[in-house]
Order: structure tokens, then C-alpha cells, then sequence
């Protein structure tokens, strides 16, 4: 019966009754993930290699909301200021927007090793300088000999350096000397495969393979 102040009656009430639906309240344990954001140029972070602390939470709360929760993200995490090593920082969770829900640590403890990006890239037609070496005749048409004066050639290097490289920063050359030249079958023909060197390299990016790596010249 509902209690009222003297002097005050009820006509009627609309709606005339309220339904009410109670759930078990249930615990469930999910995994935490890393929402990592942007590094620094030329530094990356390998997913495989950040931990978390605890890698998990307890979700607690009505069975239907807690049944919805499959994971937790951490906030988005801002690298671009980390330096190149092992960063370790205290970030917070993500919290479910889920009536009567509540999260079980708050916080967790991520270690994120960064290192240099560094990427392969294949460049192909890679042009190749024809060099005189010293024991050369000045009058000598070796070079117009070569088969073939484009190779194709794998580099390593800083992502930023190696996007950025054309293929003619690129030099190839290979040193015509007339000591590697040797007679092919007793036909008096001269032949030599001159191997392709790189001019220079830097820290930045370096070659790592040359296909064909000589250059076959009559």
C-alpha cells in the first residue's frame, strides 16, 4: 500500500505498475591491448615486443554487459617524444561505457622496446659506370663490349632515407682492367667479368646485394 499525507487520495497512477529485471552479477577476465600511436621518424616499435602489466583485467558486472566486454584498449599512447630503447610508461584503460560495469586494475604498466625503422627495398635498372683502370690502352674499346650496363640491387636502410633515394643516387661502377681479361677458347677473342662495386654507401642506407654482381665485358 502506498503511504500519502492526510488529506490526499489517489485517483490512479500511470503506468499502473513497474517492471522490474534483475541479472546475476558475473566476473569475467579479458585480455588488455595496446592502442600504440605514432613514433618518432625513422623509429618504430615492433608489436611483438611491447608487454603489458598485468596483460589482463577483471570485468565485473550484470552478465548481459559483461558478456559485451572482449578486450580492453589502453588510451592511445603518444610515442613521438620516445627515444630509441626500452621506454616503460603507466597508462590508463579504457573503460566500457556499460551501466554497472566496473574495471579491475585501472591502470597497467607497458614496456615498449623502440628501434631504428630500417626497410629492404629492390630497385631494378640500376644504371653501372663503365671505369678505365690505369693498365688500360687509352685507344681500347672494352667497354662498348659489356652485355649489360643495368643490374638490379637490394637496399637496406632507414625508411625515410630509402623512400626518398632515387636510383641514380645509386652508383654503380665496375673497373675495367685489362690484367682480368683472359682469351675465350683460342677464338682471340678477350673476355672478363668485372665485378660491380658500389661508389659509396652511408649510414643511412647500404647495399646489400647486386644482381648479376659482374658485368660481362669482350
Amino acid at each position: 500500500a502506498m503511504r500519502l499525507p492526510d488529506g490526499i487520495r489517489m485517483l490512479g497512477a500511470d503506468p499502473a505498475a513497474i517492471r522490474f529485471r534483475f541479472e546475476r552479477r558475473t566476473e569475467a577476465t579479458v585480455p588488455v591491448l595496446a592502442d600504440v600511436g605514432p613514433t618518432a621518424p625513422d623509429v618504430a616499435a615492433d608489436p611483438a615486443a611491447i608487454t603489458i602489466d598485468p596483460p589482463v583485467a577483471s570485468v565485473s558486472g550484470p552478465r548481459s554487459s559483461v558478456d559485451r566486454v572482449t578486450v580492453l584498449h589502453t588510451e592511445p599512447i603518444d610515442m613521438s617524444a620516445w627515444s630509441l630503447g626500452p621506454n616503460e610508461r603507466i597508462v590508463s584503460l579504457e573503460l566500457p561505457d556499460l551501466p554497472w560495469v566496473t574495471v579491475n586494475p585501472h591502470t597497467v604498466r607497458i614496456r615498449v622496446p623502440l628501434a631504428p625503422d630500417r626497410v629492404v627495398s629492390q630497385r631494378r635498372g640500376v644504371p653501372v659506370e663503365i671505369v678505365r683502370g690505369g693498365d688500360l690502352d687509352e685507344r681500347g674499346t672494352l667497354i662498348y663490349g659489356a652485355e649489360s650496363r643495368r643490374v638490379d640491387v637490394r637496399i637496406e636502410g632507414l625508411r625515410s632515407a630509402v623512400d626518398a633515394l632515387p636510383n641514380s643516387d645509386i652508383r654503380l661502377f665496375a673497373r675495367v682492367d685489362r690484367s682480368a681479361f683472359r682469351e675465350a677458347d683460342g677464338t682471340g677473342v678477350m673476355e672478363a667479368a668485372i665485378p660491380i662495386e658500389a661508389e659509396s654507401v652511408t649510414d643511412r642506407w647500404t647495399i646489400l646485394a647486386i644482381e648479376p654482381p659482374t658485368l660481362r665485358a669482350t
